[in-house]
């Protein structure tokens, strides 16, 4: 099963058995994919620019965090010069 949105839509588009499963209950499928929230809205009510403005808000804060993850790790690792002067 899809882990995320992106996954769901690329399995939607090439498994014809989830797509008729996901026009019968799209709730069910959603619940097991874990997909939430306006992205949720915007694929049940097919109003697609909704759905890629939250997938671009997500994919911003996903990215912020993975930039302020980075900076303290390396932080965390800059060794402390031994030369003397």
């Amino acid at each position: 099963m899809p882990k995320d949105v992106k996954d769901l839509l690329i399995d939607l588009s090439s498994d014809p058995f989830l797509t008729e499963e996901f026009r019968n209950d799209p709730n069910s499928i959603m619940d097991t994919a874990g997909i939430d929230g306006s992205i949720r809205e915007g694929l049940t009510s097919g109003d697609f620019n909704k759905l890629e403005a939250r997938l671009t808000e997500r994919n911003l804060m996903s990215a912020r965090m993975s930039i302020q993850d980075a900076k303290k790790k390396k932080k965390g690792t800059k060794k402390k010069s031994t030369k003397k002067k």
